[in-house]
Parts: C-alpha cells; structure tokens; sequence
C-alpha cells in the first residue's frame, strides 16, 4: 500500500495447486495370482503412490495396500486369490497434498474347468465333461482340439456354464489328439487344462467270399480309414481255431488246409499303431468232397463190387448213376454216408456201364 510517499511493505501469500492424479490407469495383465495395473504420471512432482486393492469376494473383504515409488508407472499385485475381482484405487502422494484417487477393477484368472476328461469315445468322435464349480466368476468355457502333432486348432466350442460336456465329431479314426479347456470370465480367458487322446481304429467293411472250394477260401474286404499296420484273421470250425496275420496294405487272403464240408466263422480285425478295431464278422461253407479211388472187382455177368475211399466232408449219403456207356440215361441210388462199399447187381452180361458217384453232406453235394 502506498500513503504519500511512503509505500508499506510486501505482503505474500503462498498458493499451492491441487496435485493431478494419474491418468490413463488400466487393468494392464493378470495372472491366476497376480494383477497388474498401470498408469501415466502426473505432472505434479511426487513422493509415492499409494495402492489398495480390495478383494470384492462375497465371502470376506480384503484391502491390501502398497506404497510404490514416485517413478514408477505400474504395479504388480502378487499373491492375488484365483478367479476374484480387485477393486483398485490409486493415489499420486504429491509433496504437498495428495491427488483425488482414480478407480478400476480388475479381475484374476479363472482356474480352467475341474475333472476335465473323456466320457466316450469311437472311430470319429470325443466326449469330454467336467466339474461344475459354484461361486465362479467363470461366464463360459472355451474347449478345443488339435492333432498331437500341429498346433493349429481343428474345431472350438464356447460353452455357457450350464452345460458341462462337450462333443467333437468328424475325427479321423486311430488319431491321437490334444483337447484342451479354459475358463473365460469378464475379464479374461484363464490357464487351459489339456488331455491327449486317441480315437478308436475303425473296422475293415464289406468282408465277403470271393471263391471257395473243398479246402479253401478266399476272403476279401474294403480297408479302413484308419492307418493299419496289420490285419489279424482268425477262422474258427471244427471246434479248432487259427489264427493269422496280413500286412497293413492287402485287402484280401486265402485261407488254405481246411476241411471240406465244414462250416467256418471268420473274424477280421484291423490293427493300427493306436489300437485294434473290432472284429467283422462271415460265414462260409467249404465245398464237399467226392469219395476217391472208386474201383469195381469181382466182376461177373450180372454184377460188381465196388469200393472207395470216403470223403473228408461228413457224409450223410452217397449217391450213384449207373448207365449203359451207350444210354443217356441210366438208374440212381444211393448208400449211407457211412459205408465204403457195394454190390451192384442186375447188370447186364458183356455190358459197358459208367458208373458216376457224388457224396452227399448237410452242407451241399460234391463235384
């Protein structure tokens, strides 16, 4: 102030401005244990900041609070609890008062899905379940599946938390396949669970009879999907099984040695470097045999004696067509399938006759 000419002295006055608080302030990454939060400094200058984060469970609340030194421009909150939201405030501690606080809240990571495994399984496809859990921030569940050997992902599901299985169809059979789970919550995807698993080799199809005779079949089938490495053959009759293998790239086989007249039940499997498929399943009847070494003695004007040796086949009866050499037609009858021999009588003196003889099984007549 000034009277006259005399001027008072100065009065001064200190301001001080508010402290700015931090800005841009985000949920930066967090862990099943750990929130990270961060920030752009303010222009005040700064002691500290002051961190609190509160557990939001409904079951208890808790506030952590940590002091953070005045450059820094993050902050990692460890041992944090899995699957719970933190609500942050932060404050800039300036060197004369401090800011207003800003808020965010943050959530953990949400633990993946509990007793993640297969329920079934075949040729081309999966069922997986789990666990439901109660008091989850979980909002669904993201389930995918890959090869055992690539890392690109074959087909995902998201899952709401209602539901706790999941199937994958239109897989190629005998394959192994890494399947794995995660949580997903408001805020983020979670850690994932996987399992490997293999889907079943699928059988061989179309198995049939291409050709058989009295001690052979052939047998012939389409190949599988699957990668097979080997074929197992097994034909049972006669109360006696045999058992054989095929390489992995035929599709046909001869079974030899069998016994004529016998009916034989033949399984195929295929076999791949992942398992066995199941068996398919024919029938077949082997051809009957003729008896052999038929021969005529003790020849006289009005008969003959013939013998034989019998067939393998189990005869029932044999039959025979005895007929001049000159006629086309000629009489026919027949023995039991147990005898070896017979009289033929009423023949005719100085007389050519062709004598034709089959055996007769419950399966068939022979040649």
């Amino acid at each position: 102030a000034v009277v006259g000419t005399t001027e008072s002295p100065d009065v001064i006055t200190e301001c001080i401005t508010e402290t700015d608080t931090p800005e841009s302030f985000a949920c930066a990454g967090a862990t099943s244990s750990s929130v990270t939060v961060s920030w752009t400094q303010p222009q005040a200058p700064l002691t500290a900041y002051r961190a609190n984060f509160t557990d939001q469970s409904t079951r208890s609340t808790t506030t952590i609070t940590a002091e953070v030194g005045s450059t820094a421009q993050s902050y990692v909150l460890q041992d944090a609890q899995a699957d719970q939201e933190y609500h942050v405030t932060l404050v800039a501690v300036g060197l004369y008062k401090d800011s207003l606080p800003v808020t965010i809240t943050c959530g953990t990571m949400t633990p993946p899905p509990e007793d993640f495994g297969v329920t079934s399984i075949t040729s081309t496809s999966m069922r997986l379940s789990w666990t439901q859990v109660s008091s989850s921030m979980a909002i669904g569940y993201r389930v995918w599946i890959r090869t055992w050997q690539s890392s690109d992902i074959l087909s995902e599901h998201l899952i709401p938390t209602s539901k706790t299985d999941v199937m994958f169809k239109d897989l190629t059979p005998a394959t192994k396949y890494i399947v794995s789970a995660a949580s997903v919550n408001p805020y983020m995807e979670g850690p994932e669970v996987s399992v490997t698993l293999a889907t079943e080799t699928d059988p061989p199809s179309a198995l049939d009879v291409e050709h058989k005779t009295t001690d052979t079949v052939v047998i012939s089938w389409r190949p599988p999907e699957a990668v097979v490495v080997s074929y197992i053959i097994t034909y049972t009759g006669n109360g006696r099984s045999t058992s054989m293998t095929r390489p992995g790239d035929v599709n046909s086989c001869e079974l030899t040695g069998l016994t004529p007249g016998t009916r034989y039940d033949i399984s195929l499997v295929a076999v791949s470097r992942l398992g066995r498929s199941i068996a398919v399943n024919t029938s077949v009847v082997t051809d009957t045999d003729p008896p052999s070494s038929l021969a005529a003695s003790g020849l006289s004007t009005t008969w003959m004696f013939l013998a034989w040796k019998p067939s393998q086949a189990e005869i029932l009866s044999y039959e025979f067509t005895v007929r001049e050499s000159y006629s086309s037609t000629g009489r026919t009858f027949s023995v039991d399938g147990s005898q070896t021999f017979r009289n033929l009588t009423n023949l005719l003196p100085d007389t050519d006759y062709v004598i034709n003889m089959a055996a007769i099984s419950a399966h068939g007549r022979s040649v």
